[in-house]
């Protein structure tokens, strides 16, 4: 009895690792497109449970900040605008400009909270680092960096408007070799940053993205439906859906083909969305296209809904919305391209980016019953090795290694 009071008021006088996390994106009960923001979502609700004091630098329309409590552990999450009165008609312009208000929004109240109680480490996601690499200097806080996706290696995938920027995204991303830490989501994504910075590898630790398995799950009745679910990127492959769509659905009049994708305003992609417009109407009920982003509860139904999941993507170091078809039981069609093998594995069929090869590869599942079951078991099984409990607790161990490593520097 005594010995277990003693426990209880150290518990109490022990506090957990103060943790900056800076994310542009962060999806705080509203719906998000972003891989990067629901990956930050949920590393920081399970940091939190583990006893940490989290705090979340994010964007936001106004100057805000809001608590969550998870017993000893808490979230704080920090939104700060970062808009401007200038009317630029230039979205790409726009939103650079707005990243790097952002950026120096980030530096002042990250500065702010560290002269309360400082912080134990930094950790950033997204390319947005810069901040962090001059927080890093001025406060002696070591700094992790999880790398959800290289701007050098998008570049292909990138539309003209987006290439005139790359000399300013390319300038900041060279700043993460100056990371104590660098997080690679996948080994396809440890490879890409070697290959980027030659002499890191010392400095690369793979922790998988992960799935939250109590929301993404079987449940319900499934019907005859394909689903995909994307940004509206040359990367995620987006140009080769209208082909795939239209070839599938002109085969096959069983299935519809379900389609959520937030619609885009860049010049470079309007072809492509016109496109989709027009297969909407002349398949109506057949090809569905939800063009609002959802909510993951939302999200959830549709993949519990679906048969078959369709990435067609060009560059992915990992795949998130792959993983949460296959957590719901959804037998998976994916490009054989970065991170993906690695999520998929022999759950599902990997084909080259190219709308032909996906068509036929989906068209002959399809007409399968028997495999349609078989890689619907298999994905659900694979996908619990990628539970958000155990990759939190990886990340708590790099912290303590990362923050032990800098006192004895």
């Amino acid at each position: 009895m005594f010995s277990n009071l003693l426990k209880l008021f150290y518990s109490f006088l022990e506090k957990g690792l103060k943790i900056g996390i800076i994310s542009y994106y962060y999806p705080f009960k509203k719906p998000s497109t972003s891989g990067v923001g629901i990956h930050v979502y949920n590393l920081v609700s399970n940091l939190a449970k583990k006893g940490c004091e989290v705090h979340v630098f994010t964007y936001g329309k106004e100057d805000e900040i809001n608590r969550t409590y998870f017993g000893s552990g808490k979230i704080i999450v920090h939104f700060l605008k970062s808009d401007f009165d200038l009317d630029l008609e230039d979205p790409v312009v726009e939103k650079r400009v707005r990243y790097a208000i952002f950026e120096n929004r980030v530096l002042n109240e990250f500065l702010l909270e560290n002269s309360r109680r400082k912080f134990d480490i930094i950790h950033t996601h997204g390319w947005l680092t810069s901040c962090a690499f001059m927080l890093k200097y001025l406060t002696k806080i070591p700094w992790v960096h999880t790398v959800h996706a290289l701007e050098h290696n998008r570049l292909a995938s990138m539309t003209p408007e987006e290439k005139e920027m790359f000399k300013i995204t390319s300038w900041i991303e060279k700043t993460l070799i100056n990371a104590d830490k660098l997080i690679a989501v996948s080994e396809s994504a440890k490879s890409e940053i070697l290959k980027l910075f030659k002499k890191s590898e010392n400095k690369i630790e793979v922790i998988y993205n992960g799935v939250d398995l109590k929301l993404f799950r079987p449940l319900g009745e499934k019907e005859k439906m394909i689903l995909c679910v994307t940004r509206f990127s040359m990367e995620k492959g987006v140009e080769l859906l209208p082909e795939i769509i239209k070839n599938v659905l002109n085969v096959n009049r069983e299935f519809k083909f379900v389609l959520v994708a937030q619609k885009t305003s860049l010049p470079g992609l309007k072809d492509v969305q016109n496109k989709l417009i027009a297969l909407s109407n002349k398949f109506k009920d057949r090809f569905i296209w939800n063009s609002d982003p959802l909510m993951p509860q939302n999200l959830a139904k549709l993949y519990q809904k679906s048969e078959i999941y369709v990435q067609p993507s060009f560059y992915e170091t990992f795949g998130l919305c792959i993983l949460e078809a296959m957590a719901c039981e959804n037998a998976v069609i994916a490009t054989n391209v970065g991170g993906i093998p690695e999520v998929v594995g022999d759950s599902g069929i990997l084909v080259e980016p190219d709308s032909r090869k996906i068509s036929i590869e989906l068209i002959k599942l399809l007409k399968s019953r028997s495999k349609i079951e078989e890689y619907k078991k298999k994905a659900f099984e694979r996908a619990k090795n990628f539970d958000w409990r155990t990759i939190a607790n990886k990340t708590i161990v790099l912290y303590k290694k990362v923050i032990e490593n800098t006192k004895s520097s």
